[in-house]
């Protein structure tokens, strides 16, 4: 058995494989695919990379919660969406992408109830950086707030709350 923060991190990417331009603004693919040269962009407008970027506890601070960890996890997709053709400015183009795997997103997240686990969007954030003497977005990190319950003595396992 994976720990539970692993397998949440699979479901997730495997939800990102299932947005497709038909439910979507953009056809998803190739999640969790660290090399962008193996990521098939004549077939794709987007791919995400699963991560995260922290976990807090959330028991009592007077007391530890009976059987269980109770944990707030700050859960990161990294977007990646490709310029499929040369522009003067591609700041405009690659942000009106990044909306729309934003808005993707926000619709797949927002509220649903996925792998057991509540998601609440959190920010997204553009990274930028210098690429042939253009200052040009390289990706974007999308943050979702997920919790869980994890038993004490088998942390692989989810805990009663």
């Amino acid at each position: 058995m994976a720990p539970i923060i692993t397998t949440t991190r699979a479901a997730i990417a495997t939800i990102l494989d299932s947005l497709t331009d038909t439910s979507y603004n953009l056809n998803w693919g190739n999640n969790n695919e660290i090399d962008e040269a193996f990521i098939d962009w004549d077939k794709y407008d987007a791919s995400g990379l699963v991560g995260w970027e922290g976990e807090d506890n959330l028991d009592d601070p007077d007391g530890a919660h009976a059987g269980a960890y109770i944990n707030n996890v700050l859960a990161m997709i990294r977007v990646r969406v490709p310029l499929k053709d040369q522009v003067d400015i591609p700041d405009y183009d690659i942000f009106e992408r990044f909306e729309l795997a934003l808005d993707d997103l926000k619709q797949a997240f927002g509220g649903s109830n996925t792998n057991g686990y509540i998601y609440q969007y959190d920010n997204a954030r553009a990274v930028r950086g210098i690429t042939g003497g253009v200052f040009a977005p390289k990706y974007m990190d999308v943050s979702f707030h997920f919790e869980y319950t994890q038993d004490r003595t088998d942390p692989e396992i989810a805990g009663d709350a």
